[in-house]
């Protein structure tokens, strides 16, 4: 019998990564530190994020979902390894309006937010935040199994960064994959992440996506948050309304609805 594989050191999946996706040179306009951080990078999508950033001076929600899946999701976590990104609105050829992001250059120092990836959430938070509050989305408060569930901050990252004290069970909360998703999309677009020098973290505290118990608006928006689960009936019905009328007029057909209600 032949010898088993020899496992891989974790220095030599690092060089792996690296020498697997190779980083452009370093356009002029990008600061010397931050083409460095990038170097170092060892997450694969996210130096492929950042490799066409480089290549191409920006890349464009659309652009990342084809190449890489989740868009908000690779940018932050690009951002939450400390690699300082601007956001401008552009219309696609499809004519609708994506995010699209660049390095922070030397022009626009006020846009860097926050240099410095995130801490590690200590294991004992998980555990601490399912035996106060149940196995449970905090989104929508559906009770999940305890591995489809994911720790986040609160406030997100980009504007409130690390708590002081990463034990600090009420800075986190439970997230399924599918809110994780719709809250890395609305944070990312609200108003309140667009510009690093005018960020409030007393904002975010009162939004949906920060205490979905108790909140005045969703990512700067006023209103309330209804969760609705439908039957199989009911869902086919639904997505029947969408198809003949439009997703957007489906809508506005069950606002009216739930209105008449109240």
């Amino acid at each position: 019998m032949g010898r088993p594989a020899k496992k891989s050191t974790r220095a030599e999946r690092r060089a792996e990564v690296l020498a697997r996706h190779p980083m452009p040179a370093r356009p002029e306009n990008i600061p010397e530190d931050i083409y460095d951080r990038c170097l170092v990078v060892t997450s694969p999508r996210v130096r492929l994020v950042l490799a066409h950033i480089l290549e191409h001076g920006s890349i464009a929600t659309p652009e990342i979902e084809e190449k890489y899946g989740h868009g908000p999701r690779a940018i932050c976590d690009t951002r939450d390894l400390g690699i300082p990104l601007t956001t401008k609105w552009i219309r696609w050829p499809d004519g609708k309006r994506y995010a699209s992001y660049s390095l922070a250059t030397a022009e626009d120092k006020d846009q860097y937010g926050r240099i410095g990836g995130r801490r590690s959430i200590p294991k004992g938070v998980k555990e601490a935040l399912i035996k106060r509050h149940g196995s449970r989305d905090f989104a929508s408060g559906k009770e999940a199994d305890p591995s489809s569930l994911s720790v986040d901050h609160r406030v997100p990252f980009l504007v409130g960064g690390d708590p002081d004290d990463m034990h600090a069970v009420d800075a986190f909360m439970l997230l399924d994959r599918s809110s994780q998703r719709s809250k890395s999309f609305e944070c990312e677009a609200c108003p309140n992440s667009q510009d690093a020098a005018q960020r409030s973290v007393a904002t975010c505290q009162t939004c949906f996506w920060a205490h979905p118990e108790d909140y005045s608006h969703r990512a700067m928006a006023p209103g309330r948050t209804v969760s609705v689960l439908l039957d199989q009936d009911s869902a086919e019905r639904l997505a029947e309304l969408q198809r003949q009328h439009g997703a957007a007029t489906a809508e506005a057909m069950i606002v009216a609805l739930i209105r008449g209600l109240v």
